[in-house]
């Protein structure tokens, strides 16, 4: 909000200071003192509420006073007291407005206030002395008329300054509502009158300007919350998954950097033997790659009843996925069909990260596989199946980059090489364990460090047949 520069009297408003400020212990015990969250500066363009302050406090060296004007800012109270300030005794006016504990100080130097009246007083002073000497009488006749001119000089000041001054801690108590006196004269006490009815005006457009943002944010942010809960019941989320299925298990997590993100995975079976699975990764952050990740969970699991060949899918969906894609998205795909029976996997990959394989012997590798162009780039793009067989306890860990892209505040790299340790030290647990213990590894790299990615993982072990057995 800002001041218009010719509103502000010549003297007063020059010396006089107002903050917003927030009452807050002093660290290391060192006591109360009151943060500057905003302050009325003065500058060749006027005065400004919200021009950025760096850290900054408001204190006094008349620390037992500045203690009870802190203490009488907490409980909401209006006070005046005289204290000092950068040097100087000033008259300090004080009280919270808002709930929130934010409170208003207005600082005027005392000498200021009172300076005309110094100068009649002194000017009186050094009269009486020179005139006494030659005149007696008619000096002492002179004394009591200028004494009466500067009683009622001293009076017209203080009763609008005193006016102003109820005005003024009725604003720093809340009511901005309150009459600004009229000053009729033309001298600086109504300048400062002015310039109190202007600051006054400012901080009612501020406050409603505040509180329509802050419900505006408000709402965002419950809308996120919602968004963020919908998205999470687009992936499965019930573990165990197939409860009554001894040959394989499964296991998976979710970890978005923002309220909703842009990953997925999906699983299910075709029939009795066959077990679809698939993770992704949207390019972008945020609602828009919620939206894209949506629409191609959709379609892999619709496309996926239909056409069991994982290639096949990957193209059916990139051709659906390419139509209006106006705002030129795109997901990394990997999908793959396990044969429950045998431990044959048949898998095709669009641009996505190779899985890990994780033997059951110990060890784990990254698979071998085509690298595929993503989904959505190029509608008549062709996809390719590969095919494998796990051994009995062999297991595919699917992940996305947001794993090992994950930095630390040295801006290191979880990387590939500690990923595949980490496969390799918990690959003996069952899915469930493996992927908590993954997630928790990861979590402990990153430390403070702010999440950049969201992070997906689905860990999927054949366990084949009870007795050991394959089927053929």
């Amino acid at each position: 909000m800002n001041f218009r520069t010719d509103s502000f009297p010549a003297l007063w408003s020059r010396n006089m200071e107002l903050f917003l400020v927030l009452p807050e212990k002093s660290p290391a015990g060192g006591g109360e003192r009151l943060r500057i969250i905003g302050k009325k500066q003065y500058d060749h363009t006027g005065l400004d509420w919200r021009k950025p302050l760096e850290a900054a406090y408001l204190t006094s060296n008349d620390h037992a006073l500045f203690a009870e004007l802190v203490s009488d800012l907490r409980n909401r109270k209006s006070r005046t007291a005289a204290m000092e300030h950068n040097g100087e005794t000033c008259v300090w006016a004080c009280g919270t407005p808002w709930n929130n504990g934010v409170g208003l100080v207005l600082v005027v130097p005392r000498d200021i206030i009172v300076s005309d009246a110094e100068a009649i007083r002194k000017y009186v002073e050094e009269r009486t002395r020179t005139m006494l000497g030659h005149l007696g009488l008619v000096a002492a006749l002179v004394i009591l008329g200028v004494f009466w001119i500067a009683f009622r000089v001293s009076r017209a000041m203080a009763g609008p300054v005193k006016a102003l001054s109820m005005a003024t801690r009725e604003i720093a108590t809340g009511n901005l509502g309150v009459d600004i006196p009229e000053i009729r004269s033309q001298d600086e006490i109504a300048e400062l009158a002015h310039a109190i009815a202007a600051m006054q005006e400012d901080l009612r457009t501020y406050i409603v300007d505040l509180t329509a943002a802050t419900a505006a944010r408000e709402k965002m942010e419950s809308e996120l919350k919602i968004a963020r809960t919908i998205q999470k019941s687009f992936v499965p989320k019930q573990f165990p998954a197939f409860p009554g299925r001894r040959d394989f298990d499964l296991h998976a997590a979710m970890e978005p950097a923002r309220e909703v993100g842009g990953d997925l995975y999906d699983f299910l079976l075709l029939d009795e033997h066959r077990l679809f699975f698939a993770i992704g990764d949207v390019s972008g952050k945020g609602i828009p790659a919620a939206l894209f990740m949506a629409m191609c969970k959709s379609l892999l699991k619709g496309t996926s009843h239909k056409e069991r060949d994982p290639a096949q899918v990957l193209g059916l969906v990139n051709t659906e996925l390419c139509r209006d894609n106006d705002a030129l998205m795109f997901v990394t795909v990997f999908c793959g069909v396990l044969d429950t029976r045998t431990g044959a996997v048949r898998y095709a990959n669009a641009g996505h990260n190779p899985p890990v394989l994780v033997r059951a012997g110990g060890g784990a590798e990254l698979l071998s596989v085509h690298r595929g162009l993503v989904l959505g780039a190029m509608e008549d793009s062709v996809y390719v199946n590969e095919d494998m067989v796990l051994s009995r306890g062999d297991a595919l860990l699917l992940y996305t980059d947001g794993v090992t892209d994950a930095r630390n505040t040295r801006m290191e790299f979880y990387g590939g090489q500690r990923l595949l340790e980490q496969a390799a030290l918990h690959g003996a647990l069952d899915m469930a364990g493996a992927v908590d213990a993954l997630m928790e590894d990861i979590g402990l790299f990153v430390g403070a460090a702010p999440q950049t990615d969201d992070v997906t993982l689905l860990w999927l072990r054949w366990k084949g047949k009870e007795d050991g057995s394959q089927e053929t």
